[in-house]
């Protein structure tokens, strides 16, 4: 039998410490990310690459994983701001549908995304009216089902309330990350299965960390993980 080859993938170390102490996992200086580090289960292997925050790292250091081996799944794992009050903080979602929500221009008082620029073709491989999509939500070898949720990836985290307020009105996202759409653009253009999971860590309202909750979303989404990888079948 051949072990499940699980490709985690997270911004920060934080995000997934528990987990990592769970599994003993170790540095391997051969592997992707920053730094590079994995750990095994009897049915699994996992290497865990940590990109550092944000769109340019995700898209890089996922992009060499994929081409240094082969994976039977990518998963994206981190916290996440939920512009919903039905996540509350400290659930665990799985995003299906991510989109870019500062990429665009601005008209004098206006921001244009970039799918109304009529250079851009909102239904070029792998979009679909601008919008990047996990074609298995809700992936089988989930035993616990989660919601499925929108996201939008941004460059800079929502902290004001015009561009929360701008954010609604032209993506109405469920929830906000640094690196979701850099994570499903990279795994679709290297066809690769894959899924995100996402803990909510605080809403999207002008900035208060004092409303945040992240040890809670990250102990809820490292136990959430370490089920999901116990549960791991080997491969034939």
């Amino acid at each position: 039998m051949q072990p499940f080859q699980l490709l985690l993938v997270a911004a920060t170390t934080v995000e997934l410490q528990p987990l990592l102490q769970h599994f003993g996992a170790t540095e391997n200086p051969s592997l992707p990310g920053m730094p590079g580090l994995e750990f095994t289960t009897p049915q699994c292997r996992v290497v865990v690459c940590i990109t550092g925050a944000g769109i340019l790292h995700t898209a890089y250091h996922v992009s060499n994983a994929l081409q240094l081996q082969h994976f039977t799944l990518a998963v994206a794992a981190g916290i996440a701001g939920s512009f919903t009050p039905k996540l509350q903080i400290g659930s665990i979602v799985e995003v299906c549908r991510q989109q870019m929500a500062d990429l665009g221009a601005e008209n004098h008082r206006h921001f244009i995304p970039i799918e109304q620029m009529p250079f851009y073709n909102p239904n070029l491989f792998p979009y679909r009216n601008g919008c990047l999509y996990n074609p298995n939500p809700g992936n089988l070898l989930f035993k616990e089902q989660l919601p499925c949720v929108t996201g939008i990836t941004v460059n800079t985290v929502s902290g004001r309330k015009s561009t929360i307020q701008l954010r609604r009105k032209l993506y109405e996202p469920d929830v906000e990350s640094m690196e979701g759409a850099a994570f499903f653009y990279t795994c679709l253009m290297q066809q690769v299965s894959f899924a995100e999971i996402r803990a909510i860590s605080n809403f999207a309202e002008p900035r208060n960390p004092l409303r945040w909750n992240i040890p809670l979303a990250i102990n809820n989404l490292c136990r959430f993980l370490t089920r999901f990888i116990e549960q791991l079948p080997a491969q034939p």
